[in-house]
C-alpha cells in the first residue's frame, strides 16, 4: 500500500501560489481600479468614513466572492486532473464545511480580523482626508495582497475537498 501524500508537490504549489494567488492578486486589483475609478473618479479627495466603508465591504466581499469562484474552479481542475488532490492534513474540519458556510466563514473572519483592524488604523494614522491617489493605492495594494493571501488557502482547501 503507497504510503499517503503528506506534503504539496511542486505543480501544487505552482497551482497555488502562481495560478491562484497572482493571479488573483491582479484580477482583484484590476476589478477593484474600476471600481475605484467608477465610484470616485471625479473626487480629488476621499474621506475616511468612505474610505473605511470600502474597506470593511471589501473585506468581507472579497473573501466570500473569491471562496464562491474558486472553489468549483479548483475542484473542477482536481477532478479533470489538471492538478492532483492534496492531502486532508491540517484542513480536514474546514474541507468538510458546505460551500456557501466556508464562504461565509472566510467573510466574517475577513471583515472582523482584517478589515476592521485596518479601519480602525485609518482613524489613527490619516486626517478626516486623503488625496484620491493615497486612497487608490492603499487600497489596491491590500487588495493585491489580500488576494494573494486568501486564494491560495481556499484554493488548497478545495483541492482536499
Amino acid at each position: 500500500m503507497p504510503e499517503p501524500q503528506r506534503t504539496l508537490s511542486a505543480r501544487q504549489r505552482q497551482f497555488l501560489f502562481r495560478e491562484n494567488g497572482w493571479v488573483a492578486g491582479l484580477i482583484a486589483v484590476a476589478v477593484n481600479a474600476g471600481l475605484l475609478w467608477w465610484d470616485h473618479g471625479g473626487n480629488a479627495t476621499v474621506s475616511v468614513d468612505a474610505a473605511g466603508e470600502e474597506i470593511l465591504a471589501t473585506g468581507f466581499l472579497l473573501p466570500t466572492i473569491t471562496v464562491l469562484i474558486a472553489t468549483p474552479l479548483v475542484r473542477r481542475a482536481v477532478r479533470t486532473g489538471v492538478v492532483e488532490r492534496a492531502p486532508l492534513e491540517g484542513v480536514a474540519g474546514i474541507a468538510s464545511w458546505t460551500l456557501p458556510g466556508r464562504a461565509v466563514w472566510f467573510g466574517v473572519v475577513g471583515f472582523v480580523g482584517v478589515a476592521s483592524v485596518i479601519y480602525a488604523l485609518s482613524y489613527v494614522v490619516t486626517a478626516r482626508e486623503m488625496s484620491l491617489g493615497t486612497f487608490a493605492a492603499g487600497k489596491l495594494a491590500f487588495v493585491f495582497t489580500y488576494a494573494f493571501g486568501v486564494t491560495p488557502v481556499v484554493a488548497r482547501l478545495a483541492m482536499a475537498d
